[in-house]
């Protein structure tokens, strides 16, 4: 399946479609659809599923209708249990009782219901058209976060307290339902994993423009505990006879089982295009580029609430200018652009990169390693 995002820019009148630096999307067959009444997937429980007391992240291309919908995306959680839980779908600004809506929302809690990171995303994102969502849940920096095709969303920390939950329960993973069976996802779905650590951004960016290969899930070393593609149903045992199962292609097998007939639809090319107003930057920002420290590539992010003429100039520590990325007029919207160090003559050391735009005007270090 090819997936591209796009971000769409309106003014005079005119719609233009401009491409990011970096293309997303990534080739598979197949999707699956459903239809937000009672079609869901079943995944029998396994300790690999449990995130524990530790790092954890969930990727997952989603094409929800432009409606708003309480649509349980992900969850691990005891029926009617308030606490021991993960949970991950599409609601609007209320964690714990999310009412329909187009955001992303997520519970994140303890046993016991003395630790807890939930929220929900600021803005909306649902449009009709495929999406690419990361959720990372970083034990390191005790927060959680979300991006939406590769760049990082807002996400309001709704109930944060106590140390780093300790998630896991003994119930089944289910997708496209909640525990207690009352609400379901409408929309396809492709290309879901599920990581037993947090993502780098670089990770994120790598799953999200291809298929995971076999280094990924032929040990149990990635920290891949979950991935399923949606490609084919098969008879691999799970729940009734049938085949009617999805494979996970993860070292610990964990294959899950559909109920009520979800469909396979062929994915063709599909087009994601961001709502001008869900996802319009508020401010000029520049993020600290990643990875870093790097060799041979690193990618640098920023965004513009308003169309600017733009430079992105390299520095080394004399202040000597060695390199320029950007310069010329950009519209409103999020770039990312690859600096790679073939394409210049420069030595390992210390640099700084400054961006200019309007009368914003931000500099940041990096470190190349030859």
């Amino acid at each position: 399946m090819k997936k591209i995002t796009m971000n769409r820019i309106i003014y005079s009148a005119v719609i233009m479609i401009v491409i990011s630096t970096m293309t997303m999307g990534q080739s598979a067959i197949n999707a699956i659809q459903f239809n937000g009444n009672d079609e869901y997937m079943i995944v029998p429980h396994h300790q690999s599923l449990n995130p524990g007391d530790g790092g954890w992240t969930i990727l997952v291309w989603i094409k929800a209708p432009d409606i708003i919908q309480r649509g349980p995306l992900i969850g691990k959680r005891l029926p009617m249990e308030g606490y021991n839980q993960y949970t991950f779908g599409i609601g609007d600004t209320n964690a714990h009782y999310p009412t329909p809506g187009r955001r992303i929302y997520s519970n994140y809690i303890d046993s016991a219901g003395v630790s807890e990171r939930s929220g929900y995303l600021e803005d909306e994102f649902v449009d009709g058209n495929w999406h690419h969502i990361a959720f990372v849940a970083d034990k390191s920096v005790d927060s959680v976060f979300v991006y939406i095709d590769g760049i990082k969303q807002n996400f309001i920390i709704q109930y944060n307290f106590g140390s780093w939950p300790d998630v896991g329960n003994l119930d089944s993973l289910l997708i496209a339902r909640n525990s207690s069976g009352s609400n379901f996802f409408a929309g396809e779905m492709d290309e879901l994993s599920i990581w037993n650590k947090a993502l780098s951004y670089g990770q994120i960016i790598i799953a999200m423009n291809d298929t995971l290969g076999s280094i990924y899930y032929s040990t149990p070393d990635s920290g891949l505990v979950g991935y399923w593609r949606f490609d084919e149903f098969e008879d691999l045992g799970i729940g009734t006879l049938g085949t009617d199962d999805i494979r996970d292609y993860s070292y610990w097998g964990n294959h899950g089982g559909s109920e009520g007939n979800p469909l396979l639809v062929p994915s063709g090319i599909m087009v994601g295009v961001e709502d001008e107003n869900a996802f319009a930057p508020k401010i000029f920002t520049l993020n600290q580029n990643y990875p870093n420290p790097f060799n041979p590539l690193t990618v640098i992010n920023y965004q513009l609430p308003i169309d600017s003429w733009v430079t992105l100039k390299v520095y080394n520590v004399l202040g000597v200018e060695v390199a320029t990325l950007v310069n010329e007029d950009k519209k409103v919207g999020r770039y990312n652009f690859e600096f790679r160090t073939s394409d210049f003559e420069i030595s390992s050391g210390v640099y700084f990169y400054r961006l200019v735009a309007g009368d914003y005007v931000s500099t940041k270090k990096f470190l190349l390693l030859k």
